[in-house]
């Protein structure tokens, strides 16, 4: 079994910091109802803002050096957007 959940997709206008706390409160909250301590994967969800992405994946990364996840990675990007 391979346990693995992805960031909602952010929200129009709103801002990095915004979408940044928003995937922290995500993810906290998608381990406390998948009762684990951490997940095989966190997937980031794409988003027409560069700034948005960073911003959530440096949350992804702090949930990677604090074991919350085994791996980190991305979904629904194109291979442009990379």
């Amino acid at each position: 079994l391979f346990l693995n959940t992805k960031t909602q997709k952010p929200q129009p206008g709103k801002s990095p910091e915004d979408a940044a706390k928003r995937a922290r409160d995500q993810i906290k909250a998608d381990l406390t109802v998948l009762g684990v301590k951490k997940v095989d994967m966190l997937m980031l969800r794409d988003s027409p803002d560069c700034d948005t992405m960073r911003a959530q994946w440096k949350v992804m990364e702090e949930a990677l050096r604090g074991g919350k996840t085994r791996s980190i990675g991305v979904i629904n990007y194109c291979e442009k957007s990379l």
